[in-house]
């Protein structure tokens, strides 16, 4: 279990906490995609583990819900527009990115929903 949530400043403590799950509804799509949370309490950015990197950005509303504002590719850090929500589930167990609409592809699997299993604390301080 995670022991941090959304409201934590996880930046200063260089601490993240890792996830591993599904993205994608399409049939045959990898079940596995890392993802992380970190954040300074007011807002929290959860980048998932794909070439390039995408990190998704939402406004803290309570330890375990954040709103989605934008999304970014490391290679192209201009924020793109997103709505939904990010969830901390079952006491930090479970992280979930849930754009309203599909807001890219990853290979030929569109990205859906991440629902991942905790896997570790990295970092700190």
């Amino acid at each position: 279990m995670c022991p941090y949530t959304f409201a934590d400043d996880t930046l200063t403590l260089n601490t993240s906490c890792d996830y591993s799950g599904p993205f994608s509804n399409t049939p045959g799509c990898p079940n596995n995609l890392s993802a992380l949370f970190s954040g300074n309490g007011s807002v929290v950015g959860a980048a998932i583990g794909t070439t390039p990197v995408v990190t998704f950005f939402g406004t803290v509303e309570s330890p375990t819900s954040a709103a989605l504002f934008a999304y970014a590719f490391a290679d192209d850090p201009i924020p793109q527009p997103v709505t939904g929500v990010l969830l901390l589930q079952q006491g930090g167990t479970s992280l979930v990115i849930d754009p309203d609409t599909v807001p890219f592809n990853i290979g030929p699997c569109s990205f859906d929903r991440f629902d991942g299993s905790f896997t570790q604390v990295k970092g700190g301080s």
